[in-house]
């Protein structure tokens, strides 16, 4: 079946998505597969996360942008992929110096787009990251030694395969315990 922002096809139809609609599929996705939950995984969790800030970089530039700023579309972009390389280099002979130069412009802005929310979505899987373990535990950053260790030993006696927990929702919880103890030192 298809994901949020496809099409069975497999095209994008984001505008047509609403922010409402992206944060509800996002809901859903989190709770399907939250580390906590038996048949969750934090690889999934994580993507999840990393998804939705992708998707609402997308819709903030998208309404950010003026009405008559001139950007690539999502469309002219598939397009433009498509063609071979005869037609582009008849394109490019046909079109005048104006027309390649604002062409140029276009995809020199759109490329310091991605660029600037390629750093922001890394920026954003690397806090994630950090704060991953403290999410598999059910704590926050900010909780003591003692907190940790009782919530460790909590969700440890919930998820161990002896009482009923599956073996890779114990196994990541010793994993973010571990990861935890070794950054506060």
């Amino acid at each position: 079946s298809a994901g949020v922002g496809q099409s069975k096809e497999g095209q994008d139809h984001l505008d047509s998505l609403s922010g409402q609609q992206i944060n509800l599929a996002f809901r859903r996705r989190c709770v399907r597969t939250h580390p906590h939950r038996e048949l969750g995984d934090l690889q999934e969790f994580f993507g999840a996360h990393l998804d939705h800030e992708i998707l609402r970089q997308w819709l903030l530039l998208r309404e950010a942008a003026p009405s008559s700023f001139d950007r690539l579309s999502d469309k002219e972009l598939r397009c433009e992929f498509a063609k071979d390389e005869e037609q582009v280099k008849a394109e490019g002979s046909a079109a005048s110096e104006e027309a390649s130069a604002r062409w140029e412009g276009r995809v020199a802005e759109h490329l310091l787009r991605l660029s600037g929310q390629k750093e922001a979505l890394e920026a954003e899987l690397s806090e994630l990251r950090n704060r991953g373990a403290y999410v598999v535990l059910g704590v926050a950053p900010e909780a003591t030694d003692a907190e940790l260790a009782r919530a460790y030993k909590l969700q440890a006696l919930r998820s161990h395969p002896d009482r009923g927990g599956s073996t890779e929702a114990f196994q990541a919880l010793q994993a973010a315990y571990e990861q935890v103890l070794t950054e506060r030192g």
